[in-house]
């Protein structure tokens, strides 16, 4: 959890000072004793020395996701009898993807399924289908749901409120426009 600085002047014969330094957004040692330990365990192992979210310019985040996302704790998922499909859902000045995980019907007789819609993280900037792709297999499969995973819009390119009102859009969607098949009778 800490960088060691040599002294760039001191010559090959001569040591310099050693400077200790955190890493970049690292928990501050007084502080640690006020976590749980698993939660320090993985803070160090995937956030410490990295650039948080406000850090990054968001023209380098989008131009590459994967180099600033971290996904720890998500197993591979195997897809399975899980049919996948990516349904357009109508929205305030467009259409957004809202990809559809649904369980094998054989396997869970005729009873309606319950649904699970999905709203990823990444306070409305970051994120998107592929942030919890294995995350909602997972739920389709454990659950017996019909999981919808909403790639609502992100600011800063959609302003407050679009990405909030998307993902409300998206939720009457399921609710009024996806066959009542797949719903549980309350939505």
């Amino acid at each position: 959890t800490h960088l060691q600085i040599y002294d760039a002047m001191a010559t090959s014969s001569q040591k310099g000072p050693i400077i200790t330094l955190p890493l970049l957004n690292s928990i501050p040692e007084e502080l640690i004793g006020r976590f749980e330990p698993t939660y320090v365990e993985y803070y160090n192992k995937y956030s410490a020395g990295r650039l948080a979210t406000h850090q990054v310019p968001i023209e380098a985040y989008r131009a590459d996701p994967s180099k600033y996302t971290i996904s720890y704790g998500r197993e591979l998922i195997d897809q399975g009898n899980l049919k996948i499909t990516d349904q357009q859902c109508p929205v305030k000045g467009g259409e957004i993807t809202v990809r559809v995980f649904e369980p094998d019907a054989g396997k869970l007789g005729k009873r309606t399924r319950p649904v699970y819609i999905n709203f990823h993280g990444g306070g409305w900037v970051f994120g998107g289908l592929p942030t919890d792709f294995d995350f909602c297999k997972r739920v389709a499969h454990k659950t017996g749901a019909v999981v919808f995973d909403v790639d609502y819009r992100l600011a800063p390119e959609y302003k407050f409120p679009v990405p909030v009102d998307d993902c409300w859009e998206a939720f009457n969607w399921v609710c009024s426009a996806i066959p009542r098949s797949f719903l549980n009778k309350r939505c």
